[in-house]
């Protein structure tokens, strides 16, 4: 709608074909997006058609999923892993982008990735993830004015363990310095076999996390900080490849 200027999707998929073929065919890591409704307000329809500027007071992404398969197949990457920081990627957009506020809500996060000593693929979940990210852009005016991007998240950790963490991301240092502080909550631990058996080859027997607290400073060179776990009566099994 031009005359409210907002954007509203209803029903958003993006899905590859079927696993086993895809990863024939491909070296890329697999990825599937749902989202039940995305909604932009105040956008800037003129200024995008003149000039492809993305200009928008606030985003809401509303109940989906994020599935992730990492490609078994792929070559060990050569590049520098500077290039998978969001402060990195959102500089190098070739999009003019800059919204002030993005909003997610309810959405469901799967990570997959097949161990080939196990022969099996583990599976890691952030479940119900909400959050709020402030200053999502890569517009030169904007940076001048602030040039922190914020992200405060709610998750829960193979659906158990209520996650809280807060980014910050640099959008400007070419050392793209980035810091995340948060905590877990308590879960029984034995709900990290569903990934850890095939991709740790370890078996959690008993054991409750009481709860796991971390403050980390990072840039493209060293990350520093402090983490502390607490738990009690932890017993695991060492498994063997062919178990």
């Amino acid at each position: 709608s031009t005359q409210t200027s907002k954007l509203t999707i209803e029903g958003l998929d993006l899905q590859p074909i079927e696993t086993s073929a895809f990863f024939e065919k491909s070296r890329k890591d697999r990825f599937d997006i749902h989202l039940d409704s995305l909604e932009v307000d105040r956008f800037d329809y003129i200024t995008y058609h003149k000039y492809r500027i993305i200009n928008a007071s606030h985003l809401l992404l509303t109940k989906g999923s994020l599935n992730l398969f990492t490609n078994p197949n792929k070559k060990k990457p050569t590049t520098d892993k500077v290039k998978t920081y969001p402060n990195f990627g959102l500089k190098e957009l070739k999009a003019d982008l800059n919204i002030d506020t993005i909003d997610v809500k309810g959405i469901d996060i799967t990570y997959t990735e097949l161990n080939h000593k196990s022969g099996k693929a583990g599976t890691i979940t952030f479940d119900h993830s909400s959050g709020r990210f402030l200053n999502v852009t890569n517009n030169p005016q904007a940076l001048q004015k602030n040039n922190i991007c914020t992200a405060a998240l709610t998750s829960y950790f193979m659906n158990r363990g209520k996650v809280n963490v807060i980014f910050k991301f640099n959008l400007t240092d070419e050392n793209v310095p980035f810091s995340y502080k948060g905590d877990v909550g308590p879960m029984d631990l034995r709900a990290l076999n569903k990934g850890i058996m095939a991709l740790g080859l370890v078996k959690i027997n008993t054991g409750k996390l009481n709860r796991f607290e971390f403050d980390i400073n990072a840039d493209n060179r060293v990350a520093k900080g402090r983490i502390s776990l607490l738990y009690d009566s932890m017993k695991v099994t060492v498994l063997n490849p062919d178990t």
